[in-house]
């Protein structure tokens, strides 16, 4: 059909979703802790062609009791083709379960939601 497949758009949300969350729980260290997709959405806005670049907007939006939603913007050319959302949970990769962030995690996302 002569653009980007849609399954590249969700590639580059994991780009920016993986780069944001794991960056935010490096500075803090636990031991064991990461994050899982439970659930990801794309809004296709238009069409994007190749060649070209993108750049992703990422920005924390919601923490629950073991999850922490996220949305995206991307863009083109400063023109928005699309947008998407994700629900991450904090994962227990010792005890292979969900679990609540550690406080001083959680701390920070509330500051950068609410900054």
């Amino acid at each position: 059909m002569g653009h980007v497949n849609n399954v590249s758009f969700a590639a580059y949300i994991e780009a920016a979703r993986t780069m944001l969350i794991q960056s935010l729980l490096n500075q803090f260290g636990h031991d064991g802790l990461d994050f899982i997709l439970a659930r990801v959405v794309i809004d296709y806005r238009s069409e994007l062609h190749y060649p070209g670049s993108v750049d992703v907007g990422a920005k924390l939006t919601r923490l629950g009791s073991k999850s922490l939603t996220s949305s995206y913007g991307i863009f083109a050319d400063d023109k928005c083709i699309a947008t998407g959302e994700s629900v991450n949970v904090f994962y227990d990769m010792n005890l292979r379960t969900s679990v609540r962030p550690p406080e001083d995690v959680a701390e920070a996302v509330r500051g950068l939601i609410n900054g």
